[in-house]
């Protein structure tokens, strides 16, 4: 199983897409998919269900807060991962009747997840010793990780939508992944925090790990596979030249790969997808070359993590 959060610290840069259609398509070709909106915005999760069929999460707490909740205060009946993910159906029956072989789950994420970071930021708190205060550090942080232990039998992929911060459920998710997958839009204020947020994950790992060393755990090492352009205008089925320049600025200066596949900007597409509950790569109305270039999105993600 291979772990993956999608994180940009700029919001509004196309991850729930990437995420929603990278997920989707790797069903369509095999894989067992488990999607987890991390995000408070729950925009991964309206890509698959409607509001009233969140409104139903909500009351059968199917939704990420409840696994949190579990770790905040302990109960008896604590809730897993396996006990809060939902099936999209609808999708996973649009996937067989094109001849997928997968399965795509899904856990739905909560506005209320913003509180639930500032309560696990009180478990860290506190004066205490500093054997507590590494228990209470990895408790913590992985988190996800031992959620996600139990189903390594169960799915290939896992895809993390992360919120676009740097918080504590951000770094869970971060503590849990194999790789990290880095959407942006080909313009300053997109790419600008794409080398803080190198920095942050770099000392991230270096404080997990010095924690998790202390209690004989093994240490996380995420690797970040690349930056995937996004919503980039295209003339002549080419980036327009504003927009390859900062494609090839983040080569340069962020010393990070570049994905060779794009997506290209269409607002209607995409927002249509989103309304309908459908991707992108799964509805027949979406024009030929987008669909195309997702698959190469794909095609190339494959190569880069098997």
């Amino acid at each position: 199983m291979k772990v993956v959060s999608i994180i940009n610290y700029k919001g509004g840069v196309g991850k729930t897409t990437i995420t929603a259609n990278l997920g989707t398509e790797l069903a369509c070709r095999g894989y067992r998919v488990l999607l987890i909106d991390a995000d408070p915005q729950c925009s991964l999760t309206f890509s698959f269900f409607n509001s009233d069929q969140w409104n139903l999460f909500e009351e059968k707490e199917l939704t990420l807060k409840t696994f949190f909740t579990s770790l905040i205060k302990p109960i008896a009946n604590s809730k897993s991962f396996n006990d809060v993910t939902v099936n999209p159906s609808k999708i996973n029956k649009k996937i067989q009747e094109q001849g997928g072989k997968g399965s795509l789950h899904l856990i739905a994420s909560h506005l209320d997840l913003i509180n639930i970071d500032m309560r696990l930021a009180g478990i860290l708190a506190g004066g205490i010793d500093r054997h507590e205060q590494a228990s209470r550090y990895f408790n913590c942080f992985s988190s996800i990780s031992q959620g996600l232990e139990k189903l390594k039998s169960q799915y290939d992929f896992v895809l993390i939508d992360c919120p676009p911060n740097f918080n504590i459920v951000t770094k869970t998710s971060i503590a849990a992944s194999n790789y990290i997958l880095i959407p942006s839009r080909p313009d300053h204020l997109s790419t600008l925090g794409i080398s803080y947020l190198k920095k942050s994950v770099r000392e991230f790992v270096e404080e997990y790990n010095f924690y998790t060393k202390q209690a004989n755990i093994p240490v996380i090492d995420p690797e970040i596979i690349g930056v995937v352009f996004t919503m980039v205008k295209v003339h002549a089925e080419r980036p327009i030249n504003a927009h390859q320049r900062f494609m090839d600025n983040v080569v340069k200066e962020q010393k990070i790969k570049i994905f060779d596949a794009f997506i290209r900007e269409n607002q209607t597409t995409f927002s249509t997808a989103s309304e309908n509950a459908i991707p992108v790569v799964l509805s027949s109305a979406s024009p030929p070359n987008i669909v195309q270039e997702l698959k190469e999105l794909v095609d190339e993600f494959e190569c880069l993590i098997n």
